[in-house]
Formats: C-alpha cells, sequence, structure tokens
C-alpha cells in the first residue's frame, strides 16, 4: 500500500513536559485506523500535530505536498447570518464562485460575438467545474444533512443551534471537504443511532485515510482496519480493529510476562555465577576466574531489558451495593403526560418496571428522556398517583450534565453531603475513582468532564441506593473506565434505567429496550442489538413493499395501450395557461408570506416553529416548481 502519511520519532512537549515522546508511525492511503489510549494520554494532541495546528518539538512529519488533510476541530467557526442549509454551501465556495463565472461567460457567449478565446476557455472551465463535483455537490449536501439528522434544521440560523448541533454541523463539514487524509476526534458525540449507523457505513465506505479518535466502540470495531495505542508517551500497533485489539493487547501482555520472568530468571542465575566467581577469586590467584566474572556481567549488560508489563494497571474501581431488595415494583407511570414551552412531550404514557431489570430507555435527543428522568427524581414517591416507585426503592440519579454536583463546593464537601459519611470513608471510596489526597480541596467547577463524571460515581457509591437512574453514565469516560463502570453495574442486584448512546454498554447491561416515539413509550425485549435488528428489518420491509408498489404501479402502465397524442386546442392550451398563472401568483404571494414568518419565528428563538415554516416553505417551493414545468408544457415549450 502506499503510504501516504509517516511519523518519525515525533514528540510534543508542554512545559518541558512530554506528552508524547519518540512515537513512529504510517498511514496508508484508503486505510482505516483507530487511535485509542486513556483520557489525557495525547490522542487529541497527535491529531492536531498531525494537522498543523500544532508545532512538533522533536521528529518529523511527512506526507506529499498535495495531501489535503481534514481535521474536526471541537469548535465550529461560522459565517454569522448563515443557516445550517447556508454554512454547508460554504464547503463549496470556490466551485460556486466557478459556477458563476460560467453562468457570465454563458450569457456573453449568447450574443453570438464570442471569441474562439472565449469558446476554449469556457470549455476548458466547464471540464473544470463538472471533474469538482460541480453539478453533484447540492446533491452531497442533502445526503449528509440527511445522514447525521441536520434536515429538518436546515433553515435554522447557525447561531441559535446548540452545542452539540454545531458539533454535528462540524462534522458534516469536514465530510464534504473529502480530504485525503480524514482526522476525527470523536465524531460520534452528539449522535442519535441512526445517524450513528450512517456515520459507521460513510466511514467505511469512505475512499481516503481516515484516522479515527473515538470512545465509541462499536465504531471503532465497524470502521477501524488498523488500531494505534498510546501508552505511556509511546505507540504500540495492532493489526485488526477494536475488539481485535483488547484480546491481541491481552496475549502480548501475557507472552511479555513470560518473557520478563524467564529473562529475571537468567539474569538471577548470572549474579549467583558472578558471586560464585567473587567468591573463588578471593581464594584464588588464578586470573580466569576474574575474567569469567567480568564474561558474565557484560552478558547482563548487553542483554536488551524486558519491561515488566502492567497487569495491575491502576483504574477506577466503583462498586454498587444495593442494600436490600425494593419489593416487587420498581416503578410506575399511569397515564404521565408532559409538555416544555408549548412542546408536548408525553401523552398519557403508561410503563412498568419490576425491582431488578436493567432497562434502557432510548429516543430521538429532546424527546424528553432526560425530562422524565428529573420528574422520578423529584415527584416519584409510592402513593403519587402518576409517578409511583415502590415503597422500599432508593433512587440514586447520575445527571448527564453533572446538575446534581454543587459546583462551589470542593469534592470533599461534594462527598460529605451524604449523612454520616465520615471524611475517612469519603477519601476511601474517592480514592477508588483515582482521587489523591490533595486533590479533595478542588472545586467542582475547576474539575474535568471527567473528573466530575467520577466524582457522581463516587457519591452513588456512598449512596445506600438500590434503583439507579442513569442518564449518559460513561459520556466523559475513556474506554478502560467505562469497561470497569459496566462490570460494577454487571455485579449490581438493584434496578437499572439508563439512558445511553453507547452500543456496547447498552448491550453488556440492558436486557430490555423501552423506546420514546411519537409521545408515546413502546416495549422491546432484549438488548440493543436485537431490538435495532428487529427495527431495520422494519424499515426494510416497508421501503420494500413501497418499492413492489411502485414496480407494480409501472407495470400497470407499461401495460395499457398506448393513446395517440393530438395536438391541444389554442383555445385549451390559452386557458390551461391562465389557470397555472392564477395557482403561481397565489402560491408566489404564500411563499413571500412563511418567509416572513420563518425569519420572525428565528428572530424570537421560536425554533421549533421556525423547522415547521421551513418544512412548509420547501412544500411551497415545490409546488412552485412543478407549476412552472406545466406552464412551460402549456405554452408549447417542452
Amino acid at each position: 500500500m502506499t503510504t501516504i502519511l509517516e511519523a518519525n520519532k515525533i514528540a510534543k512537549y508542554y512545559s518541558s513536559e512530554p506528552t508524547i515522546e519518540g512515537i513512529s508511525f504510517k498511514l496508508n492511503a484508503g486505510e482505516k485506523v483507530g487511535l485509542v489510549g486513556e483520557n489525557g494520554c495525547g490522542k487529541s494532541t497527535l491529531l492536531k500535530l498531525v494537522a498543523g495546528l500544532e508545532t512538533l518539538t522533536e521528529g518529523h512529519l511527512s506526507h506529499p505536498r498535495d495531501t489535503r488533510i481534514g481535521y474536526l476541530a471541537q469548535e465550529l467557526h461560522y459565517t454569522e447570518g448563515n443557516t445550517v442549509y447556508e454554512e454547508l454551501l460554504d464547503v463549496f465556495s470556490e466551485l460556486r464562485q466557478l459556477g458563476g463565472k460560467l453562468e457570465e461567460m454563458q450569457q456573453e457567449m449568447a450574443t453570438g460575438t464570442a471569441e474562439q478565446r472565449l469558446l476554449d476557455e469556457y470549455g476548458a472551465l466547464a471540464a473544470e467545474y463538472e471533474e469538482r463535483g460541480g453539478y453533484t455537490y447540492t446533491h452531497q449536501v442533502e445526503i449528509i444533512m440527511t445522514g447525521l439528522g441536520l434536515e429538518p434544521k436546515r433553515d435554522r440560523p447557525v447561531s441559535a443551534l446548540s452545542g452539540g448541533e454545531k458539533n454535528v454541523l462540524a462534522l458534516a463539514r469536514i465530510l464534504l471537504q473529502e480530504p485525503d487524509i480524514l482526522l476525527l476526534d470523536e465524531p460520534a458525540n452528539h449522535l442519535d443511532f441512526a445517524g450513528l449507523e450512517w456515520l459507521e457505513k460513510f466511514l467505511a465506505d469512505y475512499p481516503r485515510t481516515v484516522l479515527l479518535v473515538s470512545h465509541n466502540r462499536y465504531l471503532l470495531d465497524q470502521v477501524a482496519q488498523r488500531t494505534l495505542e498510546i501508552e505511556a508517551r509511546s505507540m504500540a500497533e495492532y493489526a485488526g480493529n477494536y475488539s481485535y485489539y483488547r484480546e491481541e493487547k491481552q496475549r502480548r501482555l501475557l507472552q511479555q510476562q513470560a518473557q520478563y520472568e524467564s529473562q529475571q530468571k537468567e539474569i538471577r542465575r548470572l549474579q549467583d555465577m558472578i558471586a560464585r566467581f567473587e567468591r573463588w577469586g578471593q581464594m584464588s590467584d588464578d586470573p580466569r576466574i576474574a575474567t569469567r566474572r567480568k564474561n558474565k556481567e557484560r552478558m547482563i549488560e548487553r542483554m536488551d531489558k524486558i519491561e515488566r508489563p502492567d497487569l495491575d494497571k491502576k483504574r477506577i474501581d466503583p462498586r454498587f451495593d444495593a442494600a436490600d431488595k425494593g419489593g416487587r415494583i420498581a416503578l410506575e407511570l399511569k397515564k404521565y403526560a408532559r409538555e416544555i414551552g408549548g412542546k408536548e412531550l408525553f401523552n398519557n404514557v403508561d410503563l412498568h418496571i419490576g425491582y431488578g431489570e436493567r432497562v434502557g430507555l432510548l429516543g430521538a435527543n429532546g424527546s424528553g428522556k432526560s425530562t422524565l428522568f428529573r420528574d422520578i427524581v423529584q415527584e416519584a414517591a409510592w402513593d403519587h398517583p402518576v409517578l409511583r416507585i415502590g415503597p422500599q426503592v432508593r433512587l440514586g440519579y447520575y445527571a448527564q450534565e453533572h446538575e446534581t454536583l454543587d459546583m462551589k463546593r470542593t469534592i470533599m464537601e461534594e462527598m460529605q453531603q451524604q449523612r454520616g459519611l465520615t471524611k475517612d470513608r469519603a477519601f476511601s471510596i474517592l480514592s477508588r475513582f483515582l482521587f489523591r489526597w490533595q486533590d479533595m480541596d478542588q472545586h467542582i467547577d475547576t474539575l474535568s468532564g471527567g473528573q466530575k463524571s467520577r466524582v457522581q460515581l463516587a457519591k452513588l457509591m456512598a449512596a445506600d441506593v438500590n434503583f439507579l437512574l442513569l442518564d449518559e453514565p460513561t459520556n466523559h469516560l475513556d474506554i478502560y473506565s467505562r469497561e470497569h463502570v459496566e462490570s460494577a453495574l454487571e455485579a449490581f442486584k438493584g434496578t437499572i434505567l439508563v439512558i445511553s448512546h453507547d452500543r456496547y454498554f447498552l448491550d453488556r447491561i440492558v436486557e430490555r429496550i423501552v423506546e420514546v416515539d411519537e409521545k408515546t413509550l413502546k416495549d422491546h425485549e432484549g438488548n440493543f442489538s436485537e431490538y435495532w435488528r428487529r427495527k431495520n428489518t422494519k424499515t426494510e420491509e416497508r421501503a420494500a413493499a413501497k418499492a413492489e408498489r411502485q414496480q407494480k404501479k409501472k407495470e400497470k402502465h407499461a401495460a395499457e395501450p398506448l393513446r395517440e397524442k393530438t395536438p391541444r386546442p389554442s383555445y385549451a392550451q390559452a386557458k390551461a395557461q391562465e389557470e397555472i398563472e392564477q395557482k403561481l401568483e397565489i402560491l408566489e404571494e404564500e411563499k413571500g408570506e412563511t418567509e416572513a414568518a420563518l425569519a420572525s419565528a428565528y428572530e424570537a428563538n421560536e425554533h421549533d416553529l421556525g423547522d415547521q415554516l421551513s418544512q412548509e416553505l420547501r412544500a411551497i417551493e415545490e409546488q412552485i416548481e412543478q407549476l412552472y414545468e406545466q406552464w412551460e408544457t402549456a405554452i408549447g415549450r417542452l
């Protein structure tokens, strides 16, 4: 395979401390590579070095001069006033300028006085325009908007998007650029399951090179053909996806342990011989004894020393104990209804969760999952008429945005909000989440997302709960920490209701899926993969049935005898033209009114109304386009 990028002993230092050091690797053309490692090991730094956004301290990075490198930045820089659709079209600004120039040249040539030079220039530019995708780029924008779930927001101002929506828009922009090397840092964040599945297929089929950093193990399994791991500032390579890497790494560690022990045994044997030769040398003047001793010492010195592998590397070590059983009922919803800001989320839904069940709550972003969790935490009780929990149920809540934490408190103060928890016991729990004694006085608002997650998990471990409500509990954790949380939850004997976008996590933890769909809750037995397989099968069956109906319709029309077409009388043609023009006038007026209402809705931050008006506007525009085609037919142009 052709090498498109090579790193040779590269290093990056911050304040004289190396983040990465002595790293060498190659990327081949068209290859998909996963980059893994613990949080803070230097993955994002490496991507920035490859993208040219950071300067190397040592080493060398090389690639062909014309290589285009695209980097998914964590912050979107956009043109003020742009809508989502306009922002994506801006990716092709040079191509659109070329299209504008071609139109100007067409107008000049239409005069009939164009010189041969202009005709030649037009031919060359038209060929370039076509080769660069001038006739297909708008279609590509539509495909990526639909795939990533941006289509309903196409006419929304970028400034009105949430942080997560802006991240998805940034991903769409970088995918449209189609660089030779695509650098992606956590591209799966903020995508729903449909968007994730689309991204998996897009990246797997992408004809160029991809270097992918992700905590999403399923995405790494589906896309990566090779895996690079940064550990202890150095890099190891594995010839397969994430699952292969995990198995192969364990095999290598065990092999290294055996080699280390064998070498240590040999070193001890040589050291014993050296000690023996030293004793003999004290008892004899034979110079050969000293020579033999030095030979053994040199043998040890010349050995390529094998490092002792860290088989017991320190990781977070959570444990969630359900002290006692909470009865038969964990949670019951009876005709639960909810709306926010005039938007209805749930309409008289029912739900029953028995004690000890493990349930995943799924649904589109904004469908009300987190709102339901907050209502359960704030209102649920044994005697509540709508939100009922068992009489012995004690809830533990993990909040996605860390709102269970008081940002003004220190870590220790936050832990000691748990009644009866001593400082020693609090620190004992926190130490299982890799906090040190000197960290205890840090304020919560100074912590990273991952550290706040670990504090929340430590609080759950300290609490005496038997029902865990978990809203995206693994979002800020690295892969290794996620696996330890999963192990702890597998051992938990109580009830779990969890919101998560992590397929690996859901497959390992839950045995039932509850889906938020059209303001109702739909029940599905089995883990996520079983639910998703059934859901896709139904979608495929509907698509096949629709295709079959369309095919039968075509066959029916083809079987009908062709009717001889006769030219319309001029009166009928004029009448049809007049009717179409009247309809066009009405629709053009409606279009103007809808455009004004759309602008007002977005100015008033009524984004749901704006999205609805945007869809209505597109429907009107489609009708206008169809009428213009009919009008051209009526006047005999087609």
